[in-house]
């Protein structure tokens, strides 16, 4: 019963295809500037210390990879072209992409912004065998979008993954019932999933550099060495992972912005709006009764330089002056470039109903102030042309309780 929940069926084969687009990030350069194509491409955030996000393959082969500083990367590629990442642009190419993608099966997981599962099981009476499906695949995604797609097809998800990655570029590579340990046996041992740089480091130690040195020792060795890992770890070697494809939560966010018009460069200034924005965050959460425990700060400056921090929040929270002086602590760390602001951004995550228990013998402190909050509220909602007044009185009684002057 609990298999069949999960999407399981032993009387069934299962038929996965993981989808992965070759060279995502430069490729969506590159239709954008066609004479990029005969040059290695390196996509990352320009600001001093800022790191890249992705290379092309040219770049890749030269030594440049995620997480590397843009002057490491230059110094390693000196002919790659440095692009700024268009964070906007890139989610619209990532919900086109699954756009094409969830019209072959109806349980799809992303697994990154270009790459995602896909359930194929049962559907081939409807679209035919998985490698017809896959061909059709790649050929919308290159005639809808311009872009190129790897595709892998086995028995499972973690084999799937692998196959995409062997069928690089623009192939379809399916792995045959039984020959999921052989196939990927012969991989880097970090090529699995939960093998980090030091987990890798220390298994290399022990004399297991592939997936099929790891296979030998028997899973009941590894459990007792790693745990839980070392048991997942000893499965994914023989090519075996039940894990179901499961498509993925949306995650509830609430988000107020400002753009600038002309550009800001005035700290007060942006604190100021800064404010603002916390105060409409604050009318959201409290319309729905929640309360948020996370807020992320976003600066998009002139040069089109994206600069995002967190604002964790002790204790969930829903009142104006609490998530304005968290938001403010995070604008502090964001804004160290001394370039104007074209846009500011704040978000809100991590809900809980509100009122969240504090303690079970205390009253809690802030229900008189959520009370004005809400009347104030309330007077915006009903006279919107004077939203000024309620704000400056709601202020001046929160000031105090949260320590803002």
């Amino acid at each position: 019963m609990q298999q069949a929940a999960l999407g399981f069926d032993d009387e069934r084969p299962r038929h996965i295809l993981h989808v992965n687009t070759d060279d995502f990030f430069a490729s969506l350069v590159r239709l954008r500037d066609p004479a990029l194509r005969r040059r290695p491409v390196i996509v990352g955030n320009l600001m001093n210390r800022g790191s890249v996000v992705s290379a092309s393959y040219e770049a890749r082969a030269a030594g440049v990879h995620p997480g590397l500083t843009m002057q490491q990367a230059e110094r390693l590629a000196p002919d790659a072209a440095l692009v700024q990442v268009d964070w906007p642009y890139v989610r619209r190419a990532s919900r086109e992409l699954f756009g094409v993608v969830a019209g072959y099966a109806p349980r799809v997981e992303p697994s990154g912004p270009d790459e995602a599962f896909i359930d194929y099981t049962g559907c081939e009476r409807l679209l035919g065998e998985p490698q017809d499906a896959g061909r059709r695949l790649q050929g919308e995604v290159r005639e809808r979008l311009c872009l190129d797609v790897s595709i892998g097809v086995a028995a499972n998800k973690l084999v799937s993954r692998f196959a995409s990655s062997a069928a690089k570029r623009h192939s379809l590579l399916d792995v045959l019932p039984g020959r999921e340990a052989s196939f990927v046996a012969p991989h880097p041992i970090e090529r699995l999933p939960g093998v980090g740089l030091a987990l890798g480091r220390k298994l290399r130690h022990m004399g297991m550099r592939t997936v099929g040195d790891l296979a030998r020792l028997p899973v009941e060795i590894l459990a007792s060495v790693f745990g839980s890992l070392g048991r997942r770890l000893g499965e994914g070697a023989r090519g075996i992972d039940r894990t179901p494809v499961a498509p993925a939560r949306r995650r509830e966010v609430l988000e107020e912005s400002e753009t600038f018009e002309p550009d800001v460069l005035d700290r007060e200034a942006l604190e100021a709006r800064l404010y603002t924005l916390s105060a409409r965050v604050g009318v959201a959460l409290r319309a729905r009764g929640w309360r948020a425990r996370r807020l992320v700060v976003t600066l998009e400056h002139s040069d089109r330089v994206r600069v995002q921090r967190q604002a964790p929040l002790a204790l969930p929270a829903d009142l104006d002056a609490r998530l304005f002086a968290a938001a403010r602590a995070a604008l502090a760390q964001a804004y160290r470039r001394r370039v104007r602001v074209r846009r500011l951004e704040l978000q809100a995550s991590g809900f809980e109903p509100s009122p969240v228990q504090l303690d079970l013998f205390a009253p809690d402190p802030d229900a008189r102030l959520r009370r004005l909050l809400q009347a104030s509220d309330r007077v915006r909602a009903r006279y919107p042309t004077a939203p000024a007044l309620a704000s400056a009185l709601v202020f001046a009684v929160q000031a105090p309780a949260s320590g803002e002057p």
